[in-house]
């Protein structure tokens, strides 16, 4: 997802006072999260988020994530990252606490509703959500090779902070790096 394509998404949701909803592309974008990860992130986690980051670097994704196995996310692009959950922070604090609300500004209905909202909204912005996953594994690639990682750790050390795990290092070069 090139940053152009990313800002006018933020700006349309701007326009249509969905700013939550942009949001969760930048947490996507910066944090490498999963879109149902990025939805489940309230104010308590996106703080706690934020202290991690300027602690050490990292965030533990606890809530949403696949198979419910929590992980432990290296983010290079901390000041990136921290402006992104800053700014989630400030719409969920317009919003009751929720980024994701219906058309008439009530908070989704749940999970599944909240999943629908965002999914049919990205899909008629003409976005894939997931590509900014795409950007965010390019960029840790990137941060590993430079950190002294051989091409074959950083993609390993990808792999673990996409939530993939172990041997899966091929198919995020396959998938991810194209």
């Amino acid at each position: 997802m090139p940053d152009a394509d990313r800002l006018s998404v933020l700006r349309r949701a701007s326009e249509l006072n969905r700013s939550g909803l942009g949001c969760l592309i930048d947490l996507e974008r910066y944090l490498g999260l999963r879109g149902n990860e990025a939805i489940h992130a309230r104010l308590d986690t996106l703080w706690r988020w934020r202290s991690g980051l300027l602690r050490d670097g990292r965030i533990l994704v606890i809530e949403g994530t696949k198979g419910g196995r929590r992980r432990d996310v290296r983010v290079f692009g901390v000041d990136l990252a921290v402006s992104a959950i800053d700014r989630a922070i400030a719409a969920a604090e317009k919003s009751g606490g929720f980024l994701v609300l219906r058309a008439d500004g009530a908070p989704a209905g749940g999970l599944k509703q909240a999943r629908s909202i965002y999914h049919s909204w990205a899909f008629r912005s003409g976005i894939q959500p997931h590509a900014a996953r795409y950007a965010f594994a390019q960029d840790q690639m990137a941060g590993y090779i430079n950190s002294g990682y051989s091409a074959r750790e950083a993609l390993i050390a990808v792999s673990h902070d996409l939530g993939h795990g172990d041997g899966r290092g091929r198919w995020v070069k396959s998938v991810y790096m194209r």
